[in-house]
């Protein structure tokens, strides 16, 4: 008899295993694999190849091939029998002068899911009903003994025949034991067993097939699920004889499947709740599914389109709105039957109706296939990227226009103007402005208004030359506090002169920031197309020069392009190259001017002033560099190498620092904004194993009008640490007494243009007093500088000053010339004025 046991050999191992247990055997064996056209045999046994007599080789051979041709329609009924599934179907082949073969069969599955019937042939006596039963049992134990599913054979009455090794395995109960038991009798499976129990009893009363599903903890602790199958095995009679029970181990197929579920929930979740468009066409472009989008985009429910094609659905959205459709066909429609076609994926960029206006959309279709490969339906997702539109709209914006002013910005503004010059390159007789504008100390107004403050002033400004500059001209904001302008259609260049002049006029009018009026200056540089440069590079570089030399001779100025400002653009380009080697170099060295007590002749110090020793020129005068340097950003590094080159003159002359003397070193306003200065000076002046006290930072009074928010703290920690602080320049900014007793200064420093005044004018005379009076009150020292003559000298005395600097008492000069002159073995100075180098 043979009967279809849904057993399961999981790997080629366990298949091996077989195929060597049947090789041995005095039965014949074969395996089966099912074609689309036939059955072929993959292996057969020894006993096989004696029986059949197989003449072509090794297998695989076409099953109905190994038999006699007068089996040829018995064949094809086994075989038909097969195909549908029969159950209990055997085959006996009787032939004049052959053997007659007896052939059960029994359906398993491999681990690729391969569907396999092993086929027992044997060589008998057909008449023997207990023979062929027998065979029929070690046919289906040989299969049992190697599949991992559990298989139990139990009587009518409930009781275990057999039980496979896989029983074995899982309930952890010997075999020996379970047979001749019922599973109430003897469990192996726990509470599960009268479940069992009643299952078994139930195919046997039915006679039909019984499922289940039974949770089983293991030996070992561990849970597994597993799905009960219950055959019936029927007599000759028609009449049960016994129940086989297979159990298979279907754990890892439930979390699978429970995974599966989760996530298609959670994707039915995204898709239900996604902002964009999601819907699923037929293979006839036909809606079958979409999202609650669809319903916001149309004001009407999903079920309404169904069937529909996407041309359909974008014709009822613009009949809402009684508009007419922009496309016969929609382009979504087109691509889809593209889809079709070709079976690729495709994506278009759509604007798709809406009630609430059309959608700029990235539409991506996709194929779906079935379990054929077969194509089945088409995802459409509608991706709305009307933000994406207007942020790359922006960017695109802002890569042409300033984003504070509107104005196009420099590459633009060049890339407009090189478009006028090539049209005008055949107009000879039409010139060209060019205007580049810049808003004096306009730092200034951000560090001391905000930068708030600053931004109104700059769209305030960029209005004002809309509304001033023609219409025609090209504007735009070049960056910082820069603009420029190409004026067109300009006859010659003496109305050009006229025409700027008046601009700059009137752009230089006080500009209404809300309530209030902020009055600017404006500094403008000029050149002329083609008569100053015919390439728009000359012509831009020109305009600079002229706006470069507007700010440094004359703010509020115009300037006009002269080929004598090329020249000295050179020379500033070479001048910046020249101080960035010097940097690298080494250059700049300090250079000491004394300071003299006029009561003692004593030198009671000095002031480093910085010095450029260009190779080539020689002793270069700060003033020619200094306001470069800051122009660069470079003048806080060079102050830095001016303080270690102080400091490592310092540790040589001992006898200047033993009597208290101190050498004051110049600091910018840039280096306050430095937020580890006072480390980095402390660092440099440990350096060199001195003390604080014998350097004095110097300021000068603007710096305390920059900084005033900062400065006082600062200073706090530099006393605090032992450094002093000097005032330089006192007399020429617009610093209060309120600022002064806000700082802890040491030393007040008159400035040379009231020291060259003395006796000269009564009013700074007045002043100077006034000044040593407030010191002497405020307990602060005073210098006072360019003192380059006895009368001064003598007349500063009589008010109390004793400190005093200047050519009277030596030039700044090197270290040498003022260790030789003024630092003698004893310490003491002559009291004899002291001429030296300049």
């Amino acid at each position: 008899m043979g009967s279809l046991y849904p057993f399961t050999i999981e790997s080629d191992a366990g298949l091996l295993a077989l195929k060597h247990s049947l090789d041995s055997k005095d039965e014949a064996y074969l395996l089966l694999a099912s074609t689309p056209e036939s059955y072929q045999v993959t292996w057969a046994s020894r006993a096989a190849y004696e029986i059949l007599d197989f003449s072509s080789g090794s297998a695989p051979f076409i099953f109905i091939d190994c038999f006699a041709h007068e089996y040829e329609q018995s064949i094809k009924e086994f075989e038909e029998g097969l195909r549908a599934r029969s159950f209990d179907q055997t085959l006996t082949l009787h032939g004049l002068g052959k053997p007659t073969l007896d052939i059960m069969h029994i359906p398993f599955k491999t681990s690729a899911s391969e569907e396999r019937f092993l086929l027992q042939m044997t060589v008998k006596d057909t008449s023997s009903d207990t023979q062929r039963k027998l065979e029929s049992t070690l046919l289906f134990e040989n299969v049992a003994e190697h599949s991992h599913d559990v298989v139990i054979r139990y009587d009518c009455t409930g009781r275990r025949m057999y039980a496979n090794k896989a029983f074995e395995k899982v309930t952890g109960v010997t075999i020996k034991n379970a047979i001749g038991r019922t599973p109430r009798e003897y469990s192996g499976v726990g509470a599960s067993a009268d479940y069992i129990q009643k299952l078994v009893e139930s195919v046997v009363k039915t006679q039909t097939f019984a499922d289940g599903e039974l949770s089983h903890r293991a030996p070992n602790g561990t849970r597994s699920i597993f799905d009960l199958h219950g055959i019936p095995e029927l007599s000759s009679k028609g009449e049960v004889e016994s129940v086989v029970l297979i159990g298979r181990d279907i754990t890892d197929k439930k979390r699978t499947e429970e995974q599966m579920r989760l996530s298609e929930s959670r994707f039915r979740s995204l898709v239900e709740n996604s902002p964009d468009l999601i819907a699923r066409f037929d293979a006839y472009c036909r809606l079958l599914y979409a999202n609650p989008v669809l319903a916001r985009m149309s004001g009407t429910p999903f079920i309404h389109f169904l069937g529909l094609n996407f041309t359909d659905i974008e014709r009822h959205i613009y009949t809402k709105q009684e508009e007419i459709p922009k496309h016969v066909e929609s382009p979504i429609d087109e691509s889809m039957r593209q889809v079709l076609k070709r079976k690729i994926g495709v994506e278009i960029e759509y604007e798709i109706p809406s009630l609430s206006g059309s959608v700029n959309c990235l539409v991506s279709l996709t194929p779906e296939f079935g379990e054929r490969n077969e194509l089945v339906s088409v995802l459409v997702v509608c991706k709305d990227m009307s933000e994406v539109k207007r942020y790359q709209e922006q960017v695109r914006y802002l890569s042409y226009h300033d984003s504070l002013t509107g104005l196009p910005n420099r590459a633009t503004f060049l890339n407009d103007v090189r478009k006028r010059l090539i049209v005008k390159n055949n107009v000879a007789t039409v010139k060209l402005g060019l205007i580049v504008l810049g808003l004096d100390h306009f730092k200034g107004v951000n560090d001391s208004l905000g930068y708030e403050y600053g931004d109104l002033i700059l769209q305030g400004f960029s209005n004002r030359l809309r509304d001033i500059l023609p219409k025609n001209a090209i504007i735009a904001r070049l960056g910082g506090d820069e603009f420029a302008a190409l004026l067109p259609t300009i006859p010659d260049r003496e109305e050009f002169v006229c025409m700027v002049t008046n601009i700059s006029g009137e752009l230089s009018l006080p500009i209404g920031i809300g309530s209030k009026e902020m009055s600017i200056s404006i500094s403008t540089g000029a050149c002329l197309y083609p008569d100053d440069a015919f390439e728009l590079d000359s012509l831009v570089r020109y305009a600079d020069s002229a706006l470069y030399a507007a700010k440094h001779e004359q703010r509020g100025s115009v300037r006009f392009y002269t080929p004598e400002l090329t020249k000295q653009a050179q020379e500033r380009l070479q001048l910046r190259n020249d101080l960035r080697r010097a940097l690298d170099q080494r250059e700049f060295v300090p250079y000491y001017q004394p300071k003299f007590d006029l009561l003692t002749n004593e030198v009671l110090g000095a002031e480093a002033l910085v010095r450029w020793n260009h190779p080539e020129k020689g002793l270069i005068s700060p003033f020619e560099f200094i306001p470069v340097l800051e122009e660069m950003g470079l003048v806080e590094e060079v102050d830095m190498m001016m303080l270690d080159m102080v400091c490592g003159q310092l540790e040589q002359w001992q006898h200047l620092t033993d009597r208290g003397g101190k050498i004051a070193v110049n600091f910018s306003g840039l280096q306050f904004k430095y937020e580890k200065l006072l480390e980095k000076v402390v660092e440099t002046v440990e350096s060199h194993n001195l003390t604080p006290k014998v350097i004095q930072i110097e300021v000068t009074e603007g710096v305390l009008l920059e900084h005033h928010d900062l400065l006082p703290l600062v200073f706090k920690d530099f006393k605090a640490l032992g450094f002093s602080i000097a005032l330089d320049d006192f007399g020429t900014g617009y610093s209060s007494l309120g600022y002064l007793s806000k700082y802890p200064i040491d030393t007040l420093k008159i400035d040379r243009s009231f020291v060259n005044n003395i006796n000269k004018n009564e009013a700074d005379d007045i002043l100077i007093k006034t000044i040593v009076s407030m010191a002497q009150n405020l307990k602060m020292d005073v210098v006072a500088e360019g003192v380059e003559t006895k009368p001064q000298a003598d007349w500063l005395a009589s008010i109390g000053v004793r400190i005093v600097q200047g050519y009277l008492f030596g030039r700044p000069m090197s270290s040498q010339n003022f260790e030789a002159l003024f630092l003698h073995d004893d310490g003491i100075v002559s009291n004899e004025i002291q001429t030296s180098e300049g």
